[in-house]
């Protein structure tokens, strides 16, 4: 579960990340689990502790205060035994409801058990800014999280970044060690020759951008069946993406959580 950097273009912003809500049902598609479930039930197992003849899941409040007793009376755990779930569970149905936590719809007048998930999800919460407050540089000289693309001094921010790569890789190999406020960098990158490290980090891409309702993100197959597989190539798709844009278009960074 982490924090990414996201560039929606388009004016409604709620609207074009809707559909990738990882918990918004209208999105959501039901995925049918009943098969393997069924297999699950016939041939696997549980680890239980027997209890005064009874059997009780490891987690369980009775088998956590007994397990408490049992390792202070003879210094160590209570032996666990595997148990098939076909004895643990009467019927499918309980098996179903209370190990997988399963959801449950009709077909054909079965039921079939699975989960609804959004297979196009990308998120579970957003801001706009978070921790990119401020991102876009514009011609004014101001910062914006939000603002037209004509407005921002994209030129610019790639120079700022380029300085402050050179700056950084300079002091990498000069020092032998990084300033603690680039803590969170990956050190094996310092070890690119310059222009490598600073062409990978001059341009200002984020993590992932929405574009005509299309999200790209780096790491995913592209047009063609080419994989972003690196830092600069995602930069090379990124840059082809925002010189389509048009000028008119309002562009916002969004911090986004998955």
């Amino acid at each position: 579960m982490s924090h990414f950097s996201l560039t929606v273009v388009g004016y409604d912003v709620d609207e074009m990340l809707a559909p990738y809500c990882e918990h918004d049902k209208s999105y959501m598609t039901f995925t049918d689990t009943t098969d393997e479930d069924t297999r699950e039930y016939i041939e696997g197992t549980a680890n239980m502790l027997i209890i005064d003849g009874e059997q009780h899941f490891p987690w369980s409040k009775e088998a956590k205060a007994y397990s408490t007793e049992y390792e202070k009376e003879y210094g160590r755990k209570p032996k666990q035994v595997e148990v098939k779930f076909t004895d643990i569970y009467d019927t499918f149905d309980n098996f179903e409801n209370n190990w997988f936590c399963r959801e449950s719809i009709t077909r054909s007048g079965e039921t079939r058990y699975g989960h609804y998930n959004n297979p196009n999800a990308k998120w579970d919460w957003y801001t706009i800014g978070g921790r990119w407050d401020g991102y876009w540089l514009k011609k004014d000289g101001s910062m914006a999280n939000q603002t037209l693309k004509a407005q921002i001094d994209f030129d610019k921010m790639i120079e700022i970044r380029r300085k402050d790569a050179e700056y950084r890789w300079n002091y990498y190999h000069k020092n032998g060690k990084i300033d603690d406020m680039w803590i969170r960098l990956d050190l094996s990158e310092f070890e690119k020759p310059l222009d490598e490290y600073v062409e990978c980090a001059e341009t200002p891409a984020t993590f992932a951008i929405l574009w005509k309702d299309k999200w790209y993100e780096r790491g995913e197959m592209m047009w063609f069946g080419v994989s972003i597989e690196n830092e600069a190539q995602w930069n090379g798709i990124y840059r082809e993406i925002w010189d389509s844009i048009h000028e008119e278009e309002l562009i916002t960074i969004v911090d986004y959580h998955i």
